[in-house]
């Protein structure tokens, strides 16, 4: 495939995103001259198209080219700039009055509120227009009137987004800059005063009010709880409802891309709308076509314009468009310019995973299908349509599992299993959920599609709970590098074109990339089978230590931890470090006046101890030597005489001590020649052996 000459759209995303690219790395803004280039760029392209003697001349054809690059470069990196939310170096204490965009209800009192201010206090604060707030609101009454599109003023100190505290952590300050929300505030009900209870009206706030009455709709209709929250989801692209344990059992049954609204769930929109036009208008009817566009961007509209939504929409308008013309459509050419359309009205979802997904599973699917499916020829249309299921999950699989695991390091062991039995659910959930919403003002009718819909949707999740409770059904911890990625992005397009049209020398590069890849791998479980590291980690108020020793791990956890806190504190390290895990100890608190619980490892040359919670004056069985001791929980003990009786060197504070007794006994330590670290405050502690 010459993809410059077949995919001449790509020339143009290319240069767009390099753009972007510069212009969000980009530490000293060149805006200035990126407009004046962009403009000299404007000017070159239409004087060279204009020009007979340029245009016509073969020498100076790349003159065009060169334009065209510089011009899109510019407008990438300008958009970025422009789109990209103030950074923060420091934390401020700050007054604001400003917009609630959205409002979520948290567990133990606590309320999410995405907020746009429109003033603030503290002149020294960078701040511009679109800028965004996480406000984190607990208790008083208030709370439990607010909507979406008040106005509000609120009071408090303005965090900004810290670096993982572990190592290989996930990045979540990056994360919320990316979707646009510069810092944290996290403020009781009194520090929150509303300015106007009537909620001024913008686009966001309709959009909010629209997936509102929907989901009254459905409640109204007999669909409640767990079942109405999976359907908001699933309908809606609203995921508040959906609880922590509910979202783990569908990713690791892979099913959660159902539980956000993206190119599946516009398709089969696409299509019933075209099933339903069919019946009044021919395909090629003007009307039709743009009642249907108009009919996608609505439903996209509804639900957020997320990257996947928006691509979805973007590329059936297209496709919509071409048919009514009767022109030739390339897939792979409509999925660049829907790449391209995005990022120019949002230039941040370069960085979101979803766009990403969301692209390479069509291009997957576009490339992979036919050839899947081809594979078996079945006489019995059920046959067909189970296998057509098989063939276009297989197809967006081989495409996205190398990006997936990169970003990951997980993986779904059951994801066909999950496919086969919940995707023709999924058409059936989103018709009959229109059918209530079109029939809601009719007395008894909803109730009854209502409680079909509420079957449906609780086979859905009972499913996903049984396919989630299968042995080893959810891989973790795999390390997919991203020079080991690239490769197989580049094996992945290098099989497709020797497939099209075989050639020895693609063959021979085909084989070539099998041996770098298994290469790296190899390199890759070396390098890890080689780690020896202890590492107290950073866990909050619970406690998680890991020692690794030639890539096999044994940890240490307190009984509290769960495992969505292991995602986010541990998970980006094991994937890196860990080949095997050897056992796990569950560390109990202990009370009153028990003795504190021991446990020595011996490591190389090295010896650790961990000392957890209990009460005792001297502990005079414990004299052998220490190198490293880790105290966990709150132990009420003499612990600068029994430093002395181990002859520690080295202590570290577990990220579960209170505070006020790491600063008790670090004043126990002051004559000592001692090296402290304090987990809480200092961050994850890692010692190589």
């Amino acid at each position: 495939m010459n993809l410059l000459k077949e995919i001449p759209f790509i020339r143009f995303l290319t240069f767009l995103v390099l753009g972007i690219v510069c212009g969000y790395f980009s530490t000293i803004s060149f805006v200035a001259i990126s407009v004046s280039l962009m403009v000299f760029s404007a000017i070159g392209f239409l004087v060279y198209h204009l020009s007979p003697q340029l245009y016509q001349s073969f020498p100076k054809r790349w003159l065009s080219g060169a334009f065209a690059f510089v011009f899109l470069f510019s407008v990438g990196y300008i958009a970025t700039q422009l789109k990209a939310p103030s950074t923060l170096a420091y934390d401020y204490t700050v007054k604001a009055s400003g917009k609630i965009l959205t409002i979520e209800e948290r567990k133990e009192g606590w309320h999410r509120i995405v907020f746009e201010p429109s003033a603030i206090s503290n002149d020294s604060m960078p701040f511009k227009s679109g800028d965004l707030w996480l406000l984190m609101v607990k208790g008083d009454l208030v709370i439990e009137s607010l909507q979406s599109g008040m106005q509000i003023a609120v009071y408090g100190k303005l965090l900004n987004h810290k670096s993982p505290t572990n190592p290989q952590a996930f990045n979540y300050g990056k994360y919320l800059f990316r979707v646009g929300i510069v810092g944290q505030m996290f403020l009781d009900g009194g520090h929150l005063k509303v300015l106007n209870n009537i909620p001024e009206w913008s686009l966001q706030v309709f959009s909010s009010q629209c997936r509102e009455y929907c989901s009254q709709n459905f409640f109204q209709s007999g669909v409640t709880g767990t079942q109405l929250a999976l359907l908001n989801a699933l309908v809606l692209g609203e995921r508040k409802g959906i609880d922590r344990e509910l979202n783990e059992n569908f990713m690791r049954a892979g099913a959660i891309h159902l539980l956000a609204v993206s190119g599946l769930h516009v398709g089969i929109v696409f299509l019933f709308l075209n099933f339903l036009f069919s019946l009044f208008l021919k395909q090629s009817h003007p009307v039709r076509v743009i009642i249907t566009i108009l009919l996608l961007f609505f439903y996209a509209f509804i639900t957020g314009f997320s990257p996947s939504v928006t691509r979805a929409v973007v590329m059936f308008s297209f496709i919509q468009t071409g048919k009514a013309f009767l022109r030739h459509i390339n897939m792979y050419n409509i999925l660049c310019m829907s790449a391209f359309l995005i990022l120019l009205w949002n230039p941040m979802f370069l960085f979101h995973a979803g766009f990403w997904l969301s692209h390479l599973a069509v291009a997957g699917i576009v490339a992979f299908y036919p050839i899947i499916y081809g594979l078996f020829s079945f006489k019995f249309i059920l046959f067909r349509w189970f296998w057509s299921i098989i063939s276009v999950s297989l197809a967006a699989q081989i495409t996205t599992v190398p990006f997936s695991l990169w970003l990951f390091g997980t993986f779904p062991s059951y994801f066909l299993l999950t496919n086969i039995i919940l995707l023709p659910v999924i058409t059936p959930v989103l018709i009959t959920s229109f059918v209530v919403l079109m029939v809601s003002w009719i007395p008894v009718v909803p109730n009854v599609f209502g409680a079909f819909l509420n079957d449906l949707v609780r086979f859905m999740a009972d499913v996903v709970d049984y396919i989630e409770s299968l042995p080893n059904s959810f891989i973790t911890s795999i390390w997919v590098s991203w020079p080991l990625a690239v490769v197989l992005f580049i094996l992945i397009f290098v099989w497709f074109q020797n497939y099209q049209k075989p050639s020895s020398r693609l063959m021979l590069k085909t084989v070539f990339l099998l041996v770098v890849s298994l290469l790296v791998i190899n390199i890759q479980w070396f390098i890890k089978s080689n780690v020896n590291k202890l590492i107290v980690f950073d866990a909050g108020r619970e406690l998680f230590i890991e020692f690794v020793n030639n890539g096999r791990c044994v940890a240490f956890s307190s009984p509290t931890f769960e495992d969505f806190q292991y995602v986010f504190v541990a998970q980006g390290f094991e994937k890196r470090n860990v080949n095997q895990y050897e056992d796990l100890y569950i560390i109990n608190e202990v009370s009153g006046n028990q003795p504190p619980e021991f446990y020595r490892i011996n490591w190389g040359n090295k010896t650790y101890c961990l000392l957890n919670g209990g009460k005792a004056l001297i502990l005079e069985k414990y004299i052998e030597q220490v190198d490293v001791l880790v105290i966990a929980g709150s132990p009420d003990i003499e612990l600068a005489e029994f430093v002395k009786q181990i002859k520690c060197k080295t202590i570290v504070f577990a990220s579960n001590c209170p505070p006020w007794k790491v600063k008790n006994w670090c004043k126990q330590f002051i004559d000592m020649d001692l090296t402290i670290h304090d987990v809480k405050n200092m961050g994850a502690f890692i010692c190589h052996n």
